[in-house]
């Protein structure tokens, strides 16, 4: 019986130390998951933060290519009406002056316009026809710069319109 005793004491003093190193262990256990929790949460709140930047940029990008697209079709239209009102008088007729030959001018159409400018806008109008200009050596070269120009007639009054004889007149008023 002695031994049985021996054996309970020894059973029991190794068991409540087995309770103690539990308890540490339990303890430690604890703290490890406290510490792996707080680590989960920095980590969670670092993610959020950036998850919270990476849609602010998101955003500004968004806002900075909708803002670029409108540019972009403000733009478009502007050349469109550009271009409708350009073409209402002017299709397919070349110069720099093309509604000399496809609309009665008005006096807005030459306000503010230098003689020279005057004198090209006229002669624009029997170039177009392939006049082969003798005297005026700066409007003959001028237009011989002109990748449309090309001299056939020494007379093509035969060929101007109404329109443009009356603006070949109009202009020569004001030169």
């Amino acid at each position: 019986m002695n031994k049985y005793l021996v054996f309970l004491i020894a059973f029991l003093i190794s068991t409540s130390g087995c309770d103690k190193v539990f308890k540490d262990k339990e303890s430690e256990n604890k703290s490890e998951t406290k510490t792996e929790q707080s680590t989960v949460a920095k980590n969670e709140a670092e993610s959020s933060e950036l998850t919270k930047k990476e849609e602010e940029l998101k955003k500004k990008e968004l806002e900075l290519k909708e803002e670029e697209l409108r540019i972009k079709e403000e733009e478009l239209q502007k050349r469109k009406e550009e271009t409708r009102t350009t073409r209402r008088y002017t299709d397919g007729v070349p110069g720099d002056y093309p509604e000399g030959s496809t609309r009665y001018l008005t006096y807005s159409d030459i306000a503010g316009k230098s003689r020279w400018e005057l004198s090209v806008m006229r002669n624009e109008i029997y170039a177009r026809h392939g006049y082969i200009f003798r005297k005026n050596l700066a409007i003959r070269n001028h237009f011989m710069k002109k990748s449309w120009y090309y001299p056939q007639y020494y007379n093509v009054d035969h060929l101007l319109s109404d329109i443009e004889r009356y603006n070949v007149e109009f202009i020569k008023s004001y030169e």
